[in-house]
């Protein structure tokens, strides 16, 4: 059945309309689904890598569906009877409106995705101008969107976040195509021409330490999840000397005069996790590390330490320090900074023991602890005539004279140090290892001092170099080393100033400005010294953001009655990194200031020990002890450089040895078949947590494997060997 041409032309105008309103129907429910409820929702503000991809399909449908309404409509205009009645074309016009209904539905169904996109952008856009109908929406929706930064982070490096809380619940297992569909993008891909190897570097997560082109990173920059063409645009400001190539990591810079960091954060908000990531950053560049950790947990020593001795470092905790060392001068004042320095009437008694210290350091400096007694003992041996006299006189009726006095001060305060003393103790000049942690308890009063003395004797190395010298010192819960008699805030600035200069980096980690010292000036000294800060969450973060700056903001307000009508504004300087913004911080998020820059970012977790109970040896370097002179070639970032040897038990006495190969930038422990030896042993597995082996587990004697030492079994040794010989001849190590 037909129509006339015009009528059928008017048939067609109406199909066209009922198709276009149809079309409309879904945008227009999807552009006011962005009420002022929704926007302020952090999960409007999550993307995902498959959403553009929707975006282009839903166009490409809509396309289709418009084809199939005009094939449809076009035979209507062709010609027809004149005489075709009213009820006739109302019919036929009907069952057409049907169909060009329906596919305008599916077409509008189609557009929804780029409407929703469009409108996202459109709010954020009125975000970054400041043109939300009033200030409370306007900071609920920068929040949004800054949560769903951080978020978006945390899922690229496979972490679990609870967004009520904002805590690390776990970390996502998820392959290739999870990880695709999820719009979480691949990460630490490696190319390689190995069958298989390109496919397994996909499925593992960034984890530190992380090298990339050529760079140690340790975090993750958080960007805008939406950003408007103004944003992407806009001149790129990035923090010098800590921001990787492409500007999308934070690195740890290649030089150590820049490892001067400030990091302020409240417990719990993932403080000494960074500091440990800069730790394996550092010993990867072979710088030597010092950690003083003023939380004194021996646990979080033993992590890290097994964290690097799986990189192949040597990690020493603890031990015995050698103060003696330096000129005479110099050992008394580190002695005066543990006898303590009093003020009005107990400066006379401070005034005398240091005048004793300093003669009994005439003829040659103090060496040991044993030496200071033996001079307190035979004063007349090494104090002058007239000094002797001096110092021998009777000063009251029970015949005290100023030498004991002096002395009985001297030796109670070096009493209390004396177990982590030792003239064959570890220096700044030689940590005796890659890594020296030093875990110091903060309710003995007689730690904390040694702590700060340890400063003190690390400004006077500093100034005893004749060149730079590369290494880093770390100090968590700096506050710890500070009291009412010590404040060690004028040595962290003298450090910070000074340390630059002579490649030594310091890291110092407290929970506010304050905790760092009591006064004001040494505080004001740090934070202008050009040392970099760190902030994470705090309670009263004031002072610290201070230090980012400030930004010209807008604080506008809508109408009285409809709050939908820009009425009134009101430009003002505020903070560029606001307070609340700090308080409500997610775990592991930080924000670093450095240059006038600042920038937020997520710290990348370090790669945590297996939660299997097997038994990790430290790789195997490949040709460890080349001769003198020779410089073996780089190798590619896909070449095998070393193995790792894991021994796991599959039944009662019953061993595996397993050889992984190992790049410089990963270990290889899903190949299909690596080297495999099989032997019996009676040795049982240690009764201690995963992880922690190494430090309690002595089963039989030590014995000699390759450049080491190890306390393993015989019968293990052996296997390792046989294993480790199959794995170089397989990998052509």
């Amino acid at each position: 059945m037909s129509v006339s041409s015009y009528s059928g032309f008017v048939a067609v105008v109406l199909l066209a309309v009922v198709l276009v309103v149809g079309s409309f129907v879904v945008p227009i429910l999807v552009a006011g689904f962005a009420s002022s409820r929704v926007i302020t929702k952090t999960r409007y503000w999550l993307t995902f890598t498959w959403w553009p991809w929707v975006i282009v399909g839903g166009a490409v449908f809509t396309a289709v569906m418009w084809s199939l309404a005009a094939r449809d409509v076009a035979p209507l205009l062709g010609a027809g009877r004149p005489d075709e009645s009213p009820a006739q074309m109302a019919q036929i016009l009907g069952g057409h409106a049907m169909i060009a209904g329906g596919l305008g539905l599916l077409a509008g169904a189609g557009l929804g995705p780029l409407v929703f996109a469009a409108r996202r952008r459109r709010v954020a856009l009125r975000t970054l101008e400041r043109r939300l109908p009033d200030v409370k929406m306007q900071e609920d929706v920068e929040k949004a969107r800054k949560r769903a930064a951080d978020w978006s982070a945390a899922g690229q490096l496979r972490l679990q976040m609870d967004p009520r809380n904002g805590k690390i619940v776990g970390t996502k297992q998820i392959g290739r195509a999870a990880r695709w569909v999820l719009g979480l993008p691949v990460s630490q891909r490696v190319a390689s021409s190995r069958p298989g190897r390109a496919w397994a570097e996909l499925r593992r997560p960034i984890r530190a330490p992380y090298g990339r082109n050529g760079e140690w990173v340790f975090g993750l920059v958080q960007r805008p999840t939406v950003r408007t063409w103004r944003e992407r645009l806009a001149d790129k400001a990035e923090v010098r000397d800590w921001t990787a190539k492409g500007g999308r990591f934070l690195k740890w810079p290649e030089d150590s005069s820049a490892w001067r960091v400030l990091l302020l954060g409240e417990a719990g908000a993932g403080k000494t996790v960074l500091l440990w990531v800069w730790v394996l950053c550092a010993v990867m560049m072979k710088a030597p590390v010092v950690l003083i950790d003023g939380k004194g947990i021996h646990a979080d020593a033993e992590r890290l330490a097994g964290m690097l001795r799986r990189l192949g470092r040597t990690v020493q905790i603890g031990g015995r320090w050698n103060l003696f060392t330096g000129s005479s001068a110099q050992i008394t004042e580190k002695i005066m900074r543990i006898v303590g320095e009093s003020a009005g009437e107990g400066q006379f008694y401070s005034d005398e023991a240091r005048d004793l210290l300093d003669l009994l350091q005439v003829k040659a400096p103090l060496r040991s602890m044993q030496d200071l007694e033996t001079r307190l003992i035979e004063l007349p041996r090494w104090l002058s005539s007239q000094m002797l006299v001096d110092f021998s006189a009777p000063i009251d009726k029970s015949g005290t004279t100023k030498a004991m006095r002096a002395a009985a001060k001297i030796r109670g305060r070096m009493r209390n140090l004396a177990p982590f003393l030792g003239e064959d103790g570890w220096t700044f000049d030689d940590l005796g290892a890659d890594v020296r942690l030093v875990p110091i308890r903060p309710s003995l009063a007689a730690e904390r001092i040694l702590g700060d003395v340890m400063l003190a004797d690390l400004r006077q190395w500093l100034g005893a170099l004749t060149e730079p010298r590369r290494m880093l010192c770390v100090v968590d819960e700096f506050a710890q080393l500070v009291s009412t008699t010590t404040d060690p805030g004028d040595l962290a600035a003298s450090l910070a100033e000074t340390g630059r200069s002579q490649g030594v980096g310091l890291v110092l980690a407290a929970q506010s400005l304050p905790g760092i010292s009591g006064d004001l000036t040494f505080r004001d000294r740090l934070s202008s010294s050009g040392i970099a800060v760190v902030i994470g969450r705090s309670k009263s973060p004031e002072a610290a953001v201070s230090l980012a700056g400030t930004v010209k903001r807008m604080e506008a307000s809508g109408d009285a009655s409809e709050g939908a009508e820009l009425n009134t504004g009101r430009a003002q300087d505020t903070y560029a990194i606001a307070p609340q913004d700090v308080r409500e911080t997610w775990d592991g998020a930080f924000y670093l200031i450095q240059g006038g820059r600042h920038t937020p970012f997520r710290a990348i977790p370090p790669e945590v020990l297996t939660s299997r109970p097997d038994v990790y040896l430290p790789a195997v370097d490949v040709d460890e002890d080349p001769d003198e002179g020779e410089q073996p070639a780089a190798a590619a970032a896909d070449a095998w450089i070393g193995l790792e040897v894991q021994l796991q038990e599959q039944g009662e006495g019953r061993w595996t040895a397993t050889a992984w190969p190992s790049t410089a930038e990963f270990i290889a422990d899903d190949e299909v078949d690596p080297a495999r030896v099989e032997f019996t042993t009676t040795a049982t597995a240690p009764a201690v947590p995963v992880g922690e082996w190494w430090s309690s587990w002595r089963p039989e004697q030590e014995t000699q494997w390759g450049a080491a030492r190890h306390s393993l079994p015989s019968e293990w040794i052996a296997a390792c060997e046989r294993v480790v010989g199959q794995a170089r001849q397989r990998y052509g190590l």
